[in-house]
């Protein structure tokens, strides 16, 4: 019974090209509202640009239910393999 929209560019390539995150979510956003459907549909954003707590405020301002930061999440996983973060962290810990 749960209706959600995950906009992600995990699968960006050279055949698909990358649209900002920000942009994406707004159209979908502004799309569903004058549809009046944006009450019954989630907004979920996987995005490789957020980084800065700036752009989660952006984002969720703009109409985001959740913000998954794929990026950030295997930055610290790669950093703890390389012996640059600390080893006892878990993966349940980094994510």
């Amino acid at each position: 019974g749960y209706q959600i929209i995950i906009l992600s560019d995990r699968q960006v390539s050279k055949d698909k090209v990358a649209v900002s995150s920000l942009l994406a979510l707004g159209a979908v956003h502004q799309c569903l509202i004058k549809q009046r459907l944006r009450m019954k549909v989630a907004l979920f954003v996987e995005s490789g640009e957020v980084k800065q707590v700036h752009d989660f405020c952006v984002l969720l301002g703009y109409g985001a239910d959740a913000i998954c930061p794929y990026m950030i999440y295997e930055s610290c996983y790669r950093l703890r393999n390389m012996g640059l973060m600390d080893k006892n962290l878990s993966d349940d810990d980094i994510y």
